[in-house]
């Protein structure tokens, strides 16, 4: 015991230093204590994972050269994800510094590393996408330490986090803040480089390109590490091309280029230069020998796409169409893992092509393009509509051809057909051989630019199929080329329509798609007569879809591309080869106009003079007659829209009275069937509630006689059916009818309920417990909501009991099933929402105006909630 008396005064005085460093405390002893151990020892750490997580990011970063780069390397949402360990880290060690060593008192913080703690957290949590918690921390140091420099620094990281949300409304304001704080003195060197950088992101994403220019010079002027500089020159240089001022952009690349930066953005900014040349650079011939160059080392095997497109565009700018469309083809062959170049090649050679009016070449291309194209393509869903369009086009010429050509076959005799069959088998052999040399030709060519993949040591491998070697450079070759295509017929082609030219052209196109066992074999007659139409049925399907296809392309031909002599020509087809066609006097009209626009009189004349003598009602006849009158009929659409509205308000709001009223008086103003049909339903749903349930058993084949052919028609008889099968139960025994709703629950929902449409008028319904919440805690909730999401939309909110437990809201109109769907889907989604959602035990749902009446009577909110998710989720 003695030995140890001597460490009694030490540990004595270690207890009383260690009780003078409370952070309970404000002495000298304290802070300089809580300071040093803040710093070195948990802040130190944290700050290590979050520089660890921005290098990583760094180090993965895969940039997209085809469109302007980002500013910042981790404004990229598919790669944070890797990171989030060490941001876990960096919170875990902020919030430690935060919890032991704050010394914060009458407002006034003593430790210097608490707000770089919670910066380090709200960094953390930006690369984490966690959005909402980063504002939060930036927003808490801009307000509790507005004395220091850090809070500036915080307003620029909450500016950046708008940024990466795609969010850009609170940015200026934000920028602003900071700008005078900086002006105020509230900063250093790394606050004002990251200002300028936060300016340029801003301006880029709001399209605002000269001064995304201006806030890239002033951040240049700053001094910034080499790799940021160089990034900047590059954005600088694309942003300079984007606004046409080639030569500043060329002057910018050459000031990259001093720099020495990386090989790929050196490769890059080589054929960005080649976009900059103007027509008569002098530059262009040189530009041209450096891509070859390029193109020759093997070490650029995986930018071959990128480099001949660069060529490619060269030779556009000189005019040479030709040469740009080897280069472009070239580029498409020789394409890679970057979908983005691969999207973009196909589509300039598919522009080429649709400019020229060559639809087949145009639509080929495109659909290749869709396949491959990212969502953040330039005018992406412009192609996707093109590559449709002309899907759509191309599939109805080639049944016009394929359909003329099998019943031109059908009139010739066994002996010319069977010849005719035998050149075309012909033919197809001698395409496939061609084919074959092409593809030995091309493998010999590769074997010879890849001397290391021969295996000289084996002489059993000379076959193709036995050199593993050559087997494995075929398949690299075929997946950079087509990709991950599935084993089946004709797996080059997305579409497989078939396709068969005129018989009178000897040409292998004649062979038509066929997966079945039975005549699938393009060596064998069989193969070419199962298609041909024998029967006057297999004649009538074949005229039909030669009418269908008539159509279809005549209307591609006047609404999408405006060719309006060959809009004619198929409409004029259509009605001379058809001309009791369901469609002719569209058609006619049709016609009419499109000669009209190209000045062909004596065409419009006769299409008019048609029209109205063969179809002297019709709504195209009126239109001839007087252009403005789809004015009227739309305006009365409306009209009648909103009146059904307001009637079924009423029945919904137990209005039963006013809604008989506004029933009959739409039932005199309107003219429409449909229209009438609805209001005579809705006005039979009304007076059975006045009066009693087996009113509707009176009135509803009245309605079936009346609009026979009408939407409204079905529902009620599905409605009258349904009511005569419940009088007939009544008089079963009691037990078998519990047996019987138990197993027919599913079928009448199906048969109770209408299908949904897309041009349905829909409410969104949202049922729940009073208990848990009231009606008036749910109103105010969807009204927020509205207020905050759809606040230029007027929907009405409408609150009632549906039976003794549950009340249901109504959100409406929709005027079709997507815009409902999209509500919906917002409102389901929305994190404030989703509490009221969960506290009153609620169901959120869709329903049309034609099958809310038959909800509402049947109460019977299990089944339709099934119904829903049958027709509109699942």
């Amino acid at each position: 015991m003695h030995k140890f008396s001597k460490f009694i005064p030490i540990l004595i005085a270690l207890l009383i230093f260690l009780a003078a460093c409370s952070t309970k405390k404000n002495t000298f002893t304290s802070r300089t204590y809580h300071n040093l151990t803040a710093h070195f020892n948990a802040y130190f750490n944290g700050k290590e994972a979050l520089k660890q997580a921005f290098t990583l990011i760094n180090d993965q970063n895969i940039d997209n050269y085809n469109e302007i780069l980002r500013v910042f390397t981790f404004d990229n949402h598919q790669q944070l994800s890797a990171v989030s360990p060490l941001c876990e880290r960096t919170i875990e060690k902020g919030m430690k510094v935060i919890a032991k060593h704050s010394m914060n008192f009458n407002g006034v913080e003593y430790v210097k590393w608490i707000d770089d703690s919670y910066l380090i957290i709200g960094k953390a949590r930006l690369l984490k996408q966690d959005y909402t918690g980063a504002h939060e921390i930036f927003s808490h140091v801009i307000v509790y330490f507005d004395k220091n420099a850090e809070a500036t620094e915080a307003l620029l990281w909450d500016a950046i986090t708008y940024l990466v949300e795609g969010k850009t409304g609170q940015v200026l304001n934000l920028l602003a803040q900071a700008k005078d704080r900086i002006s105020s003195g509230f900063t250093n060197n790394n606050i004002n480089k990251l200002y300028y950088l936060v300016e340029a992101d801003y301006y880029i994403k709001v399209n605002d390109y000269p001064q995304a220019i201006s806030s890239i010079d002033k951040a240049l002027a700053k001094k910034q590490k080499k790799d940021i500089e160089c990034r900047l020159l590059f954005i600088k240089a694309q942003l300079l091309n984007k606004l046409n001022k080639n030569q500043e952009a060329l002057a910018t690349l050459n000031a990259l280029f001093k720099k020495n930066p990386p090989y790929e953005m050196t490769l890059y900014g080589n054929i960005l230069a080649a976009q900059c040349l103007e027509n008569t650079n002098s530059k262009a011939e040189n530009l041209k020998k450096s891509l070859l160059k390029l193109i020759k080392d093997s070490k650029n095997k995986e930018y071959l796409d990128a480099l001949y497109y660069a060529l490619a565009k060269i030779e556009l700018n000189q005019k040479n169409e030709n040469k740009a469309l080897e280069y472009f083809k070239l580029s498409a062959h020789n394409s890679s893992t970057n979908q983005y170049q691969k999207a973009l090649t196909y589509t300039t050679l598919g522009d080429i092509y649709f400019n020229k009016r060559l639809y087949k070449e145009a639509q080929a291309y495109y659909d290749s393009a869709v396949q491959v194209m990212p969502k953040n393509f330039p005018d992406f869903e412009k192609h996707q509509n093109r590559a449709a369009i002309l899907n759509e086009l191309i599939t109805a010429l080639n049944t016009i051809a394929l359909e003329d050509s099998v019943q031109k076959l059908s009139k010739l005799s066994e002996e010319e057909l069977q010849a005719h069959i035998d050149k075309l088998i012909q033919n197809y052999k001698l395409e496939e051989q061609r084919k074959k040399q092409e593809e030995q030709q091309k493998l010999q060519q590769q074997l010879a630019n890849a001397p290391v993949f021969y295996n000289t040591a084996s002489t059993s491998n000379d076959w193709y199929f036995y050199n593993t070697n050559t087997l494995t450079l075929g398949k690299n070759e075929f997946k950079q080329r087509w990709g991950n295509r599935p084993l089946e017929d004709l797996w080059r082609l997305k579409n497989k329509t078939p396709i068969m030219e005129d018989y009178e052209f000897v040409d292998s196109t004649f062979i038509t798609s066929d997966s079945s066992k039975n005549a699938s074999d393009p060596v064998k007659p069989e193969f070419y007569l199962k298609n041909i139409p024998k029967t006057p049925e297999d004649f009538a399907n074949s005229n039909k879809r030669i009418e269908t296809a008539l159509y279809t392309a005549g209307k591609i031909y006047f609404n999408n591309l405006k060719e309006y002599d060959k809009a004619i020509y198929y409409f004029q087809e259509l009605n001379t080869r058809f001309p009791k066609n369901e469609k002719a006097d569209e058609a006619y009209y049709l016609c009419y106009i499109s000669a009209t626009e190209i000045g062909r009189n004596t065409d419009a004349q006769v299409c008019k003079d048609s029209l109205l003598k063969l179809y002297p009602n019709s709504f195209y006849s009126h239109l001839v007659l007087d252009p403005e009158y789809y004015k009227h009929v739309s305006s009365e659409e409306d009209i009648a829209s909103e009146h059904i509205m307001n009637t079924l308000n009423a029945l919904q709001n137990n209005e039963y009275a006013k809604a008989v009223a506004l029933a009959d008086s739409g039932i005199v103003k309107f003219h429409d069937l449909e229209v009438l049909a609805r209001l005579s339903y809705i006005k039979a749903l009304a007076l059975a509630n006045i009066t009693k349930r087996d009113t509707l058993l009176y009135i509803l084949p009245n309605i079936i006689n009346s609009y026979p052919n009408t939407q409204v028609a079905s529902q009620s008889k599905y409605l009258l059916s349904l009511l005569n099968e419940k009088v007939t139960n009544n008089n079963i025994d009691k037990n078998n009818n519990n047996k019987d709703s138990i197993n027919n629950t599913t079928n009448n929902a199906k048969t109770l309920y209408n299908l949904p449409k897309d041009d349905d008028i829909n409410l969104i319904i949202i049922s729940f417990d009073p208990l848990k919440i009231t009606a008036n805690e749910m109103k105010i909730a969807i009204t927020d909501f509205n207020e905050q999401s759809y606040s230029s939309d007027k929907f009405t909110v409408n609150v009632t009991f549906l039976n003794d437990t549950r009340m249901i809201a109504s959100i409406g109109y929709f005027k079709s099933k997507s815009e409902a769907l999209k509500y919906y889907n917002n409102i389901k989604e929305n994190q404030n929402f989703k509490n009221t959602l969960t506290k009153g035990d609620c169901k959120i749902f869709i329903i049309s105006s034609i099958n809310y009446p038959i909800f509402f009577k049947q109460k019977d909110e299990n089944n339709y909630y099934n119904f829903f998710i049958e027709h509109y989720i699942n």
